[in-house]
């Protein structure tokens, strides 16, 4: 929303300030913070996601403002790629422990292929439809999948304050969207015009 902001994208308002900082606390509520002692390598963690989330952030104000004419799929296809070829001197680091078998790669073609690729590609066209602050502000509820899919598949526990943080993302992510009828009549980020003659 910031680097919306600075560029021009969208214009910040209360409604959506207060449904990101709701998403946040939901977060904080469902998945617990810190969830493991505080130490050095939690730190540095902790600091790579958050890393990595400016380079989301950065990314979809990116494509919404340089890219919009850009294919969904080129976008992706590009970002994929790009990624791909970054992060693979890591290997070394973390080498492969053994010879993927075929079900390792079918899985990974799964992965790759249809949960990320495709994924992705529907997120790129809601970036450009709706605006990057809307369009990521959905990831939030991926937390709340994976915390579900950990209880089903890893009988991991489930506590009341999870719900609890659950239903305060989806009220975020709501208020973010402008979801509520007081809301229906301003959009809760108003798009300002492009600049640099794009339109």
């Amino acid at each position: 929303m910031v680097i919306s902001q600075i560029w021009g994208l969208e214009r910040m308002t209360a409604g959506g300030l207060l449904g990101l900082a709701l998403g946040a606390c939901g977060i904080v509520l469902l998945v617990g913070f810190p969830a493991v002692p505080m130490t050095a390598t939690f730190i540095l963690g902790s600091l790579a996601a958050l890393g990595a989330c400016f380079a989301a952030a950065f990314g979809s104000n990116y494509a919404s403002h340089r890219l919009k004419q850009t294919g969904t799929w080129e976008v992706t296809i590009g970002s994929f790629l790009f990624g791909g070829l970054i992060t693979a001197p890591f290997v070394a680091l973390v080498p492969i422990p053994g010879v993927p078998g075929i079900a390792d790669i079918v899985y990974t073609l799964v992965a790759g292929c249809v949960m990320s690729a495709a994924t992705y590609a529907l997120y790129f066209r809601l970036v450009a439809s709706i605006g990057p602050t809307k369009a990521i502000s959905v990831e939030f509820v991926v937390t709340i999948v994976a915390v579900i899919i950990g209880a089903l598949i890893l009988n991991e526990p489930l506590t009341a304050i999870q719900f609890v943080g659950a239903g305060v993302i989806i009220l975020g992510c709501m208020l973010v969207l402008g979801l509520f009828p007081w809301q229906r009549n301003k959009v809760a980020e108003v798009p300002l015009p492009h600049q640099d003659g794009v339109p």
